[in-house]
């Protein structure tokens, strides 16, 4: 029924101004009191304001209440079974349940309005670079002449078992979490040969890639995470789209009956503005690559993080659904379906193939950079003092210095240890201590700890988390 209960969803969410309003009462109320409220207001207006022209809204209340009560009340059951899982902190029943989520307007998760933004209207101009920290300011313009602000990121993947890190560290077995240097830097040179051979041989390149120095070399590595299974390479990149449908889709794109498949989401705002002072955890840029017709179908955007293993971290807000053999998320009305969105480009994918029968014949590797593995102390600290300048708060008490050490070794300790998920040491909770003890008053640093991160985690988490960090600060009086 889930996919059913879709399309009433949908048919509201597009209907009119009334019906997409009843979609952020849905759980609480049926259409028949929806209704009776709407009326009510419109008299209290109306002795209020005697002259207010409402014909418009009377209209649309008018064709709601004829033409979409049954679909209503089939949203409201669907709205009500939702919000239940969501609260019990239980998994949604299939893909379909999960995209009726987005249609109620979530804090969390939202889609845009359709059908005002069409798949294959999302574009740039000129292929492009932007740091993360600068993409609110970044405005996507559309074939029909409209613009929209990014603000959020969205990321399908088929189980939770996999972890977002991206193709370059992704190991090639689940016995461990990441690949061993070795075979990173392996896949780093064989991704050295394939920019070489892409910018002497690809016919296309000035046309694909442009002309900028600045940026060419993170358009080549985008070029190849997009190519990456015709060229057989492995990328320092992550895909996203700014349309959570089409993540769904990906989500989904190979279900296997059992697992958990999620939608994660990254949220672009001013958080990313204290975020960019952490080199550590890669270089955060999204990447348009116009001339890719398929990445603008699929409203993607590439997250170039060359060797950081803690996207995560970044990615806080993430929603789950089982997956079903024969539930695959699809919505040709929308385009999204394997014939838009996997649109196929001949001359790239022959290039590729072109590509691997050179690389037959290659006998070394050319590789531009060494994996250095996870973040180091040195660098973690260098960066946080780097924010504390940037805070105005560079001078700090030896207390104050001790305290920030301390953090280090904790974040350090919580990134590699694999019973603690990501979410528990995001970025933004590394941020909070910090700010926490540049201005506390009272030297009580255990405690600006203990609050950001374990105050929010659920009772299974807090324990490994104190465990490290008493082990790390021994004692309250240890950082006072």
């Amino acid at each position: 029924m889930s996919k059913e209960a879709y399309q009433s969803f949908k048919r509201l969410r597009l209907f009119n101004d009334v019906s997409r309003l009843y979609l952020l009462e849905s759980d609480r109320k049926s259409p028949e009191n929806f209704i009776e409220e709407r009326w009510k207001e419109i008299e209290d207006t109306e002795i209020a304001n005697p002259g207010c022209d409402l014909t418009r809204l009377k209209e649309e209340i008018k064709v709601f209440q004829k033409e979409l009560v049954i679909e209503s009340k089939i949203v409201n059951k669907t709205a009500v079974v939702i919000r239940e899982l969501m609260n019990g902190g239980q998994v949604l029943e299939d893909a379909y349940q999960c995209a009726c989520n987005f249609f109620l307007g979530d804090a969390f998760f939202i889609i845009p309005v359709y059908p005002e933004l069409r798949p294959e209207e999302f574009s740039a101009e000129q292929p492009i670079t932007i740091p993360l920290h600068q993409i609110d300011q970044y405005e996507i313009s559309t074939s029909s002449g409209m613009t929209r602000h990014l603000s959020d990121l969205f990321r399908g993947v088929s189980s939770t078992r996999f972890s977002n890190i991206s193709p370059l560290i992704r190991p090639s077995s689940d016995s461990s979490d990441r690949a061993a240097s070795e075979k990173i830097n392996e896949r780093l040179g064989n991704l050295s040969d394939f920019q070489n051979y892409l910018h002497k041989e690809f016919a296309a390149y000035e046309e694909i890639f442009g002309t900028e120095d600045s940026v060419i070399n993170s358009l080549e590595l985008a070029f190849a995470q997009h190519f990456k299974g015709e060229a057989c390479l492995f990328p320092p990149m992550l895909d996203f789209t700014f349309d959570p449908l089409v993540a769904l889709y990906f989500a989904t794109i190979s279900p296997k009956e059992g697992d958990i498949g999620v939608v994660y989401r990254l949220s672009v705002n001013a958080d990313f503005m204290s975020m960019s002072n952490f080199r550590s955890i890669g270089n955060l840029s999204l990447i348009f690559l116009p001339g890719i017709k398929r990445l603008q179908r699929q409203r993607g955007v590439l997250l170039e993080n060359p060797m950081s293993d803690n996207v995560d971290q970044l990615v806080p807000f993430s929603l789950c659904f089982k997956q079903h053999n024969d539930i695959r998320f699809i919505d040709e009305e929308l385009g999204i379906s394997d014939e838009i969105l996997l649109e196929e480009d001949d001359e790239s994918i022959a290039f590729c193939e072109r590509f691997k029968e050179f690389r037959k014949s290659a006998k070394t590797f050319h590789s531009k950079s060494k994996y250095s593995g996870y973040t180091t102390e040195s660098d973690l600290y260098r960066d946080i003092l780097s924010y504390v300048s940037s805070i105005g708060a560079s001078v700090l008490k030896n207390s104050q210095k001790k305290a920030l050490k301390s953090l280090v070794k904790l974040h350090v300790k919580l990134e590699k240890d694999p019973k603690i998920p990501p979410a528990c040491y995001s970025i933004r909770t590394l941020v909070g201590v910090i700010e926490r003890v540049v201005s506390c008053k009272v030297e009580d640093y255990y405690h600006s700890f203990r609050a950001e991160y374990v105050g929010r985690r659920t009772n299974e988490e807090q324990g490994p988390i104190l465990a490290l960090l008493n082990s790390v600060l021994l004692d309250k009086e240890k950082t006072s």
